[in-house]
């Protein structure tokens, strides 16, 4: 009989996230892994799945989505394929709720684990602790890039940026 881990090879799990191949098939037996497709506009995770679950983008995009103190909705980030939701780990480590939720932006595919396997894999497994806090710090220096850029650069340089450049508008 196949293990998890061996059916997983052919999903393209392992392809867009190759530090899970070091997950030892019982590990994977053990944390029911779910790959599941969801349209644009779909709203895939949020505090309550985040209870039970975590999530790794394996195709498409999503937007994280947090309400500002005037209740407005507020995109804080996306996500493509191969991005870890930095506010997911943080939140599951913390033991604190998860602070927005995800929309689908277009087309996804996503894999779902249980939440206490993902805690316990980032104690066990050095490359996917590695891999993790690689992209949570890649997503900072952008955020630190961006507010670096709003705070000293001119509105004009800016806007024109924005024009020409459509990749980094969110």
């Amino acid at each position: 009989m196949k293990g998890m881990k061996e059916k997983l090879e052919s999903s393209g799990v392992f392809d867009t996230f190759p530090m899970l191949r070091s997950i030892a098939g019982p590990d994977w037996d053990e944390c029911q892994p779910q790959i599941r497709s969801y349209p644009g506009k779909t709203v895939v995770f949020d505090a309550e799945r985040c209870r039970i679950a975590s999530i790794f983008i394996l195709e498409g995009t999503v937007k994280i989505v947090g309400s500002g103190e005037n209740g407005r909705e507020v995109i804080e980030a996306r996500l493509t394929a191969g991005d870890v939701c930095a506010l997911m780990v943080l939140s599951s480590l913390s033991e604190r709720e998860y602070p927005g939720y995800m929309i689908s932006e277009t087309q996804i595919r996503v894999l779902f684990v249980q939440k206490s396997a993902f805690l316990k894999w980032i104690q066990v497994y050095p490359h996917l602790w590695n891999y993790i806090f690689e992209n949570i710090l890649d997503g900072f220096m952008q955020l630190w890039t961006m507010l670096h850029n709003v705070l000293f650069e001119s509105v004009e340089k800016r806007l024109a940026e924005w024009q020409l450049n459509p990749i980094v508008r969110m």
